[in-house]
C-alpha cells in the first residue's frame, strides 16, 4: 500500500470527523451540535468485533530510528519500533505541519492546519480558539470506544502548576482515562553522571539533558506511566 492509498483509506474510515468550513466561524458551529460525553464518564466498550486502536505518539523523533536505515548517520536501537515497521507502511517522505510541540499536535489531533487552530506556541491552550470543535480521541468517545491516554498526547506542561500559568493543553474531552507524565526534569540529586565538563556541571543538572540517574526506570516518568499502563 502506498502513502497515497493509505491516505485514502484513513479518509474513509473517519467518516463522521466534520468538513471543514471556510472560517473558524464555520467550524466552531459545525462542531457545536455534537458534544462529548462529560470528562470521567464512562463510555461504552467498542465490542462487536470493532478493532482497537493504538495510537502512538514520540516527541522529537527525527528519522533515527533503525528502520529508516540510518539515513544521517545516527541510527538508535529501536528494536520493538523497528518489527511495528516491517508490519505497518512506514513513511519515507513525511513531514510535521509544524516544528513546535503544542501547535503540531493541536494540529493533527483536531485536523487542522496551524493558521487554522490559532496555536503558534507552547502557552496557548489547545481550544483556545476552537471552543467545541471535536478532536480525534473525542470522536472516539462520541462514537462509544473506551479512550485512554498514557503520557503524552496533548501538549503537556512540566508540572500541575502549568494549568494555572495558562499553558494548560490538555484535553478533558477527548479521555475516559488519563494517565499524564509530570516532571519530566530529573530532580539533582537523582542525576549520578552529570555533565561530561565538569565545569558545566552546575549548568548541566539544570537542562534538558543528563546522562545517567541513580533511580530505578521504574521511578522515573516514563516508568511510572509504563506502569499504569499496564494495569488499563
Amino acid at each position: 500500500m502506498n502513502r497515497r492509498e493509505f491516505g485514502r483509506q484513513l479518509a474513509l474510515g473517519a467518516a463522521g470527523m466534520a468538513a471543514v468550513g471556510s472560517s473558524l466561524e464555520s467550524i466552531q458551529a459545525k462542531a457545536g451540535t455534537d458534544s462529548a460525553p462529560a470528562a470521567g464518564s464512562a463510555s461504552t466498550s467498542p465490542g462487536h468485533g470493532r478493532l482497537n486502536v493504538l495510537f502512538i505518539v514520540s516527541d522529537d523523533l527525527p528519522a533515527y530510528a533503525g528502520c529508516y536505515g540510518n539515513p544521517y548517520g545516527i541510527s538508535l536501537k529501536t528494536p520493538n519500533m523497528d518489527r511495528l515497521a516491517a508490519r505497518g507502511v512506514l513513511f519515507e517522505n513525511a513531514f510535521c505541519q509544524t516544528a513546535l510541540c503544542n501547535p503540531s499536535r493541536a494540529s493533527f489531533l483536531s485536523g487542522l492546519r496551524p493558521d487554522t487552530t490559532g496555536v503558534h506556541d507552547l502557552a496557548t491552550p489547545t481550544r483556545a480558539y476552537l471552543k467545541n470543535w471535536v478532536f480525534l480521541p473525542q470522536h472516539f468517545r462520541q462514537s462509544g470506544y473506551y479512550s485512554a491516554k498514557l503520557g503524552k498526547v496533548y501538549h503537556t506542561g512540566d508540572s500541575p502548576a502549568a494549568e494555572s500559568l495558562g499553558s494548560y493543553s490538555e484535553d478533558p474531552l477527548s479521555w475516559d482515562t488519563d494517565i499524564r507524565e509530570w516532571n519530566k526534569r530529573p530532580w539533582p540529586d537523582q542525576i549520578a553522571v552529570g555533565a561530561k565538563d565538569k565545569e558545566k556541571d552546575k549548568e548541566y543538572r539544570s537542562s534538558w539533558g543528563w546522562d545517567k540517574l541513580n533511580i530505578s526506570d521504574v521511578e522515573t516518568p516514563d516508568g511510572v506511566v509504563a506502569r499504569l499502563g499496564a494495569d488499563i
